[in-house]
């Protein structure tokens, strides 16, 4: 089941849709649970590179800044339980993301602790050089995150820190999540991260779904209201010239698109009828399978399997 119907009420598919009709915007949607969050910590003018730094970062919270050159580090301040073992990731973000960050942790004097190079396994194409490291608190009080980069290596980035919980599973903040999904659409455009749509004036992207089925249309309606909810845009319906136009005369499921720059310029979804033999309820896996081809086309990495290989996803993480 994709995560946002998880989320909500694994019984019923449409649950996220129902919850959120009546609020369309995307500042309206921030005030769910799903996407509240602490704040993003955002570096504004360059963080210090030392203990003097202005910013500071909660647990459970993540921060974005850019190493702006070679010489250019960025501390962030956190404070710690002794006993207490917390993670701490640093990943490469948005168009021009750092491809090969380093993390260290420094105690309150600026004394490194511990560092971390290519540690985070979590993700996978361009993020595999991505950093994470775990560590039980030796006191409690100040320490600081330092965010580096090998070599001359610059670019955006994401900090997270977050209590480590019963399990296997890492916790990810709402932020971490956001990351996931905007910046993998590696696994679904190539080299290409952090591609969408631009909705323009009227908020918008046309899709074209004529050449299904009844079954498939209310499906793939029913998937477009779901995802429309959430990311606080419509669909409009056309019959040709759609940015997204809808098939089913190929075998499986799949999705492609057409990118420039981080633009996407238009995707086509393919949802063969033998997918609608078993069942096309809103509790079948048709449905479902129309859920996450609308997030492959829309540039969102959200889970399951593409070209026969797991995508590191929300789903596998909740």
């Amino acid at each position: 089941m994709c995560f946002i119907c998880a989320q909500r009420d694994p019984s019923n598919a449409l649950a996220g849709s129902a919850v959120h009709m009546a609020a369309r915007t995307p500042y309206l949607v921030t005030s769910d649970p799903i996407w509240a969050g602490q704040g993003l910590v955002t570096e504004t003018a360059d963080a210090a590179e030392s203990t003097a730094t202005a910013y500071r970062l909660m647990v459970g919270q993540s921060a974005t800044g850019v190493i702006s050159s070679d010489i250019d580090e960025d501390w962030f301040a956190i404070d710690l339980v002794a006993g207490e073992r917390y993670d701490f990731r640093l990943l490469g973000f948005g168009g021009t993301y750092l491809d090969d960050p380093y993390l260290r942790l420094m105690n309150a004097s600026g004394t490194q602790i511990t560092f971390n190079d290519d540690g985070d396994d979590s993700y996978w194409g361009n993020h595999w050089q991505d950093s994470a490291l775990s560590f039980t608190a030796t006191y409690s009080g100040r320490y600081y995150l330092q965010v580096d980069a090998y070599s001359t290596g610059i670019g955006t980035y994401l900090l997270s820190a977050t209590p480590v919980v019963a399990g296997s599973l890492p916790e990810f903040t709402v932020d971490e999540i956001a990351w996931q999904l905007i910046n993998h659409g590696v696994a679904f455009f190539g080299e290409t991260e952090a591609v969408a749509f631009d909705v323009g004036t009227d908020n918008s992207i046309s899709v074209n779904i004529t050449a299904l089925n009844a079954d498939g249309q209310a499906l793939a309606t029913a998937a477009l209201e779901v995802w429309s909810a959430y990311l606080g845009f419509d669909f409009t319906y056309v019959s040709s010239g759609a940015e997204i136009t809808f098939g089913d005369d190929q075998d499986g499921a799949c999705a492609s698109g057409v990118t420039s720059g981080n633009d996407i310029i238009s995707a086509t979804i393919n949802v063969s009828t033998d997918w609608l033999d078993e069942s096309s309820s809103f509790s079948s896996y048709a449905f479902e399978t129309y859920l996450h081809e609308v997030g492959h086309a829309l540039g969102l990495a959200h889970g399951g399997n593409y070209n026969g290989s797991a995508e590191y996803g929300i789903d596998n993480y909740y």
